[in-house]
């Protein structure tokens, strides 16, 4: 499995988009500063996944989250690839038994698959949209996220190198 965090708030982010040639294209902004977390595991050969939301990026959450995909594939032995934040790295990060984790390369986003998840929801659900919430934007990814099937998750994350 891998995983990744990812951020997410009431701030509207910019992309392109389609418009009419000759109408003025207007993209209302909004500056937010509500912020959550998601840590996301994702196995991108079955599809299979795990979502967790919290507030915070820190090592005591990191490792709940750790007993979180324990308890959710309680049968499996599971190799975790993580970056090298400073809260996968931590000596107090408690990892479950069943859990081995494994470091990605430093600065090598482009080797998480978890990180296409987040440029597809971004591109897809968040990207060019005002929040006036929090809870709009915990809607939006809770029906971004959990709306994608076993198959959604394979091809959104398959990468070549695996």
């Amino acid at each position: 499995m891998f995983q990744d965090e990812g951020r997410f708030g009431t701030m509207t982010t910019l992309s392109r988009a389609w418009a009419e040639k000759g109408r003025p294209f207007v993209v209302k902004a909004k500056q937010g500063r509500e912020n959550v977390h998601t840590y996301f595991a994702v196995d991108p050969k079955r599809g299979e996944a795990l979502l967790f939301i919290n507030p915070l990026v820190n090592t005591e959450t990191m490792s709940s989250f750790l007993s979180e995909v324990k308890e959710a594939f309680p049968k499996r032995k599971i190799l975790m690839f993580l970056d090298q934040a400073g809260w996968h790295t931590a000596k107090k990060l408690a990892v479950p038994r069943a859990i081995t984790i494994s470091y990605l390369p430093p600065r090598s986003p482009e080797l998480n698959p978890v990180e296409l998840l987040w440029r597809h929801v971004r591109q897809e659900v968040m990207h060019n949209r005002v929040f006036d919430s929090l809870a709009e934007v915990l809607d939006a990814l809770d029906e971004a996220l959990m709306g994608l099937g076993s198959d959604d998750l394979k091809r959104i994350c398959a990468c070549g190198y695996l």
